[in-house]
């Protein structure tokens, strides 16, 4: 399209639900900012059917953690992201949007136009309002729709991706990491205690932020203050099954990347 550098184009998915605000939101930033070409939102996985595929929904809240820190703190502070951006709830100006484009065979395309951008000197803001998605259907779909975001970050061969993609292969040994230590540290006495109690910070402060995730979506969605209870409980014993199944969409990408788009459901 031809562009002009002081238009702007709002990219959402399409199940994607805006609001009044959220509008504002954009507006406001288009008008108010001056030194950034790129808006990224915040995205709730809460639009409609709520808690419906349960696995899927305690899997997508990992995201809301990753936008109330990292993606806040990048737009907000650092004002460059390195880790990619959201395909959806992404304002672009014009100027960007020429300078970049959509031409790849990238399978995570926005993740490729964000670090193209970040390579050309652009800049990323933060817009301060919320839109509304909705998570896949089935375990399946949300397993292949990991896997091929992993094969596009690792087909990029960056550093930073690949780097990403040993932290997240982490959470599949975490669990042994944690029994074997126990052992170690109660039978043989091989790790300091002190050693070990300061690891036992990192699966503490994990679980409040993923209480926190939980909480905003559920408040966010309007349930009651039971069914908010009976969210924090589910998510409990299923964290720590979507970390295999994350872990299992890298493997997987590894040894059997995508060659295509995998159309997921969500209705």
């Amino acid at each position: 399209m031809p562009l002009r550098a002081d238009d702007w184009v709002l990219h959402l998915d399409e199940e994607t639900q805006m609001d009044a605000y959220s509008l504002r939101a954009c507006i406001d930033f288009i008008e108010r900012q001056a030194d950034a070409d790129l808006g990224q939102g915040i995205i709730h996985y809460n639009a409609h059917d709520f808690w419906h595929a349960v696995l899927p929904t305690v899997g997508d809240i990992s995201r809301v953690q990753d936008d109330y820190g990292r993606v806040a703190w990048q737009t907000n502070w650092a004002r460059r992201a390195s880790l990619g951006v959201h395909g959806s709830f992404l304002l672009l100006s014009g100027r960007v949007e020429n300078a970049v484009g959509w031409e790849t065979d990238v399978l995570t395309e926005d993740y490729w136009f964000c670090w193209s951008a970040m390579r050309r000197g652009f800049r990323i803001g933060l817009v301060p309002a919320i839109a509304r998605e909705v998570s896949p259907r089935n375990l399946k779909d949300y397993s292949r729709q990991r896997r091929r975001w992993f094969t596009g970050i690792r087909a990029m061969g960056r550093p930073v991706g690949k780097l990403t993609l040993v932290l997240w292969c982490w959470r599949l040994l975490k669990p042994m990491y944690w029994a074997m230590s126990w052992h170690t540290t109660n039978q043989d006495a091989r790790m300091p205690r002190w050693f070990f109690v300061s690891q036992l910070l990192c699966p503490v402060i994990e679980r409040v932020f993923c209480a926190f995730g939980i909480l905003v979506q559920d408040y966010d969605a309007g349930l009651t203050w039971s069914s908010m209870l009976m969210s924090q409980l589910l998510s409990l014993p299923m964290n720590m099954l979507l970390q295999f199944v994350d872990s299992y969409g890298i493997v997987a990408a590894l040894l059997f990347p995508e060659k295509g788009f995998y159309i997921i459901a969500k209705s």
